[in-house]
């Protein structure tokens, strides 16, 4: 598989492509080339007789957006590996990482992989995610450090705080409350994906956005007013009301627990399909003397209402709009409403960036003051300064004990010091000395900053 083909050399390509071809009664050979520029790159860099062995077809590939966004739809929304879900702020994140960074699948699916193990590794709750779990959990009885760990949830403190009285509540009483909550997790999160697919449908018809920005407003604190006002910015007419709908329709058909939503849908559908439209259209030419400009909507209607005889926009759109806002409200809410939220959601930004995000002063420093964990070195596995250290490692750990501004004279012995009982003569140490010396002004640790060209300064030493 050939990632970059322009990347290639055409005279190697030709000749590795013929010699192979000499061997293909043997060998079953498939040539993958990828190219980012189009099929005449091909055929201009290769030879004709080279391009005359091959069986040339032509593919395209998916773009990693649309895996990501199947990803995500299987992992977020429908959550297929256990009852574990990512909060706004880690998703937001994952999401800024793949578009901006790398654009790499397989990055974020090891940050995804390391969100999960960090949130089974310090939330002590975290076994509720786990189905079974969580059942043997509401049969059982719990124990006081348990009993502790669930008081402790800030969603719980607030709950608690809301009335003095819920403070005295008993530990059955408690429990009772704990299994109520959790009933209605697990009933928030078998519809949400039916929410948000009826959401997608909706915006669908709106604009061409990606789906990976609705579920990021989804999942922000306020989540449910960002998609009302979403629906009520739509400039919503019959038509795309009726295929809308329709597609809702076809698609709660498929789920029998959305058997009311389905009846109100094809209700909705009928009387679209039935009632007329509004006889006249709403007359927006107001008087010198009305305090209403017509701008909006909302000021339609209010001068509608001062003028009983001025008809109204079109009554069934406003009722449609009016039963997919509370559809939305009822299937969409947000997670942060729901006491024990945070047993299910990791939102913890910090863990993820301290793991994956480059950290590169950090880094440097750990790589010139212990060489050993990364060449493997036995001999240089002590913290002491040996001569066995490659020279950027013994200048930087002499700046690290050093004043901020100091001599190259004194720098130099320092340096000499180290290199006393080795085999390397004078010119030699001299010259691993400016070598060093100039590598520790390539990375920003000394510059010159002084008049005195025998001096220089330190930046920093972590």
């Amino acid at each position: 598989m050939f990632h970059e083909f322009e990347a290639f050399s055409p005279a190697v390509l030709n000749d590795f492509i013929y010699i192979l071809s000499l061997y293909r009664e043997q060998i079953n050979l498939v040539f993958v080339f990828g190219l980012s520029t189009s099929q005449e790159s091909l055929h201009s860099s290769l030879s004709q007789t080279t391009v005359s062995l091959l069986r040339l077809e032509r593919f395209k590939q998916e773009s990693a957006s649309k895996y990501l966004t199947d990803l995500l739809d299987k992992l977020v929304i429908e959550g297929v590996l256990t009852n574990f879900r990512i909060g706004p702020r880690s998703f937001q994140l994952l999401i800024d990482s793949f578009l901006q960074l790398n654009n790499s699948l397989l990055c974020f699916s090891r940050s995804f992989s390391y969100a999960i193990a960090c949130h089974f590794f310090s939330e002590p709750l975290s076994f509720l995610c786990n189905q079974t779990l969580k059942e043997e959990f509401k049969k059982s009885d719990v124990g006081n450090d348990i009993l502790h760990a669930l008081k402790i949830l800030p969603s719980v403190q607030r709950w608690l705080a809301a009335d003095q009285n819920k403070k005295q509540l008993n530990k059955q009483m408690f429990m009772e409350k704990i299994k109520t909550w959790l009933h209605d997790i697990d009933e928030y999160h078998s519809r949400l994906p039916v929410g948000y697919r009826c959401f997608s449908k909706l915006m669908a018809h709106r604009e061409k956005r990606q789906s990976t920005y609705y579920l990021a407003e989804m999942l922000k604190p306020r989540g449910e007013k960002r998609i009302a006002s979403f629906v009520l910015k739509m400039k919503l007419t019959r038509p795309m009301l009726m295929s809308c709908l329709s597609e809702w329709r076809q698609f709660l058909s498929g789920h029998n627990s959305f058997f009311n939503e389905y009846t109100a849908t094809t209700n909705l559908l009928q009387r679209l399909a039935s009632e007329p439209l509004p006889s006249q259209p709403v007359d927006q030419k107001v008087d010198a003397d009305s305090p209403f400009v017509l701008k909006n909507r909302r000021d339609i209607r209010q001068l509608a209402a001062l003028h009983k005889n001025t008809p109204d926009v079109d009554p069934i759109i406003d009722i449609c709009r009016d039963f997919i806002l509370q559809f939305f409200r009822d299937h969409l809410r947000t997670h942060q409403s729901f006491p024990l939220h945070e047993i299910f959601y990791f939102d913890d930004v910090g863990a993820i960036k301290r793991a994956f995000n480059a950290e590169p002063r950090r880094i440097l420093h750990q790589t010139l003051i212990q060489p050993s964990l990364f060449i493997k070195c036995r001999c240089c596995q002590d913290s002491e300064t040996m001569n066995t250290m490659h020279y950027a490692c013994i200048m930087y750990k002499i700046l690290q004990e050093s004043s901020r501004v100091l001599s190259l004279n004194g720098l130099y012995h320092a340096f000499h010091l180290v290199y006393e009982n080795s085999q390397f003569s004078d010119p030699q140490i001299q010259a691993m000395f400016m070598e060093g010396l100039k590598e520790m002004q390539l990375i920003g640790v000394v510059k010159k900053g002084h008049a005195n060209k025998d001096l220089i300064t330190r930046n920093y030493c972590v």
